[in-house]
């Protein structure tokens, strides 16, 4: 006799009622009815021993093939599956969830999260106030492995003056020897390096997608509020949350008149919309993600949806579109700001308009 239930751990006991009475106390008539109570006694017994071991199993990701816990689980260890992330490799960030939560507070393992979260798997920027930038995104490959040096593809902003303090951190490679913190040995280009790993293996099969982050710094930072926001200066705690590609699409202009102190309908920006076409649950999420992983001494002042790789770019801070010190407000009041189409003295945007911003609990 076989049992019905799925990845039974021990023999059931109804299984083992034969064995255990004899066959004649089985089949005599006036024990029928014995036996039959006891088998049905039996199989409550398995179904309450086999409850407890699916209940225990589904505490440990990637045991069998069911995946309705792995939500669950990841409740309860800080991580949320990817909107297009398949439960396989949701099931193996749940299992390293130690070596990730270690990054907790701090601005790789947030970056690293909305990387891992957004559809795209854009490239996540953290700016600081004093001009550290962290950057995660999820596109490199090891391509080749010589005398414990790999080559390191996909990735961007490669530029030895800016990173420091010049290391690489790689994170989702099939392969474990390719995971971890490692030293930039050379920049081949903006998109390529070299580092000192002698574990690493070519040829990983998640290649193209594997996660990597890098840490730089500009001298004073950029200037997103000093103007604005002048008493902030010496605000070292301050946060900007920068996403470029941005899988969100914008939704339309909703006032195209031509007034005077307002963006005129002739300005092209204009026409870019006023917000994006997303969920209140994405919004949640995103802003969940960053209340659960960012430091508890941090305040996040913007998240900046871009839509120009241009932009906020560490080795090009001077970049037109930047942050101009008008940043901590949404809108000033004033004569037309240079660049702008329009004329006369009114509420006018602080902010560069061809990006979408949101502005997190936190802040």
């Amino acid at each position: 006799m076989t049992s019905p239930m799925p990845n039974a751990l021990v023999r059931p006991w109804y299984a083992r009622l034969p064995n255990i009475l004899s066959w004649k106390f089985a089949n005599r008539g006036v024990f029928q009815t014995a036996y039959k109570r006891l088998f049905i006694v039996a199989v409550m017994c398995d179904m309450a021993t086999q409850a407890a071991l699916e209940g225990v199993r589904a505490g440990f990701p990637g045991y069998d093939t069911r995946t309705d816990n792995l939500s669950l689980i990841g409740q309860g260890r800080g991580l949320v599956q990817g909107e297009t992330e398949t439960p396989s490799h949701f099931g193996q960030r749940l299992v390293l969830w130690i070596q990730t939560a270690k990054m907790l507070g701090s601005d790789l393992g947030l970056a690293a999260q909305l990387c891992e979260w957004l559809g795209n798997r854009p490239m996540v920027r953290i700016w600081s106030r004093k001009g550290q930038c962290v950057t995660v995104a999820g596109a490199a490959s090891v391509s080749s492995v010589s005398n414990g040096i790999a080559t390191i593809t996909g990735l961007s902003g490669m530029v030895g003056s800016v990173l420091r303090p010049g290391m690489l951190f790689l994170f989702d490679a099939a392969n474990p020897g390719n995971n971890g913190l490692f030293r930039i040995v050379s920049y081949l280009s903006t998109s390529s390096v070299t580092i000192a790993n002698a574990n690493a293996v070519a040829g990983d099969t998640a290649n193209g997608s594997i996660g990597w982050g890098t840490w730089s710094y500009v001298a004073g930072g950029l200037n997103w509020d000093g103007t604005s926001n002048p008493e902030r200066a010496n605000s070292w705690w301050d946060n900007w949350v920068v996403v470029y590609p941005t899988e969100f699409a914008t939704q339309p202009a909703i006032n195209t008149g031509n007034r005077t102190g307002v963006i005129p309908s002739t300005d092209p920006r204009r026409q870019q919309g006023v917000g994006h076409a997303c969920s209140r649950t994405q919004v949640d999420t995103v802003n969940g993600l960053i209340r659960t992983w960012k430091g508890q001494h941090a305040v996040v002042r913007l998240i900046v949806w871009s839509y120009d790789a241009t932009l906020f770019d560490p080795a090009n801070p001077s970049a037109s579109g930047n942050p101009n010190g008008l940043w901590g407000r949404g809108s000033f009041w004033g004569s037309c700001p240079s660049g702008t189409v329009g004329s006369g003295v009114g509420l006018w945007p602080s902010r560069n308009r061809t990006c979408r911003y949101w502005v997190p609990p936190s802040a």
